[in-house]
C-alpha cells in the first residue's frame, strides 16, 4: 500500500506527545473524527425526514381542523348528519383521535 506523510506542528504541551505510540493514537483519532462525520450527516437526514413527517402531520391536522363535523350524534341518530360526502368512519376516527 502506497502511504503519504503529513507535517503538522503543535505546541510542547499538547496532550498527544504524553502517549507512547502517538501514530496509532491518531490513526484512531482520525477513524473516530470519520465515524463521527458520518453519524453526523446521518443524524441530519433524519432532521430533515423527521420535518417533512412534521409538516405532513400538521397538513393532515389542518386539514382535520378545518372539516366542518357535526356534533356527535346521539346513538339512535346518523353519525354524519349534514355531511352527506363524508364517510361515517372518518368522523368516528376523527373523534377517536381528538378524544386522544
Amino acid at each position: 500500500m502506497k502511504t503519504r506523510v503529513i507535517s503538522l506542528r503543535l505546541p510542547e504541551d499538547h496532550w498527544i506527545w504524553q502517549e507512547k505510540d502517538r501514530q496509532s493514537v491518531i490513526r484512531v483519532a482520525l477513524d473516530l473524527y470519520r465515524q463521527i462525520s458520518d453519524i453526523r450527516d446521518k443524524i441530519d437526514g433524519m432532521n430533515r425526514e423527521m420535518d417533512e413527517i412534521k409538516s405532513t402531520i400538521n397538513e393532515i391536522k389542518n386539514k382535520l381542523d378545518n372539516m366542518v363535523i357535526a356534533e356527535r350524534p346521539a346513538a339512535n341518530e346518523q353519525s354524519n348528519v349534514g355531511l352527506p360526502d363524508v364517510d361515517p368512519r372518518l368522523v368516528r376516527a376523527k373523534d377517536r383521535l381528538l378524544d386522544v
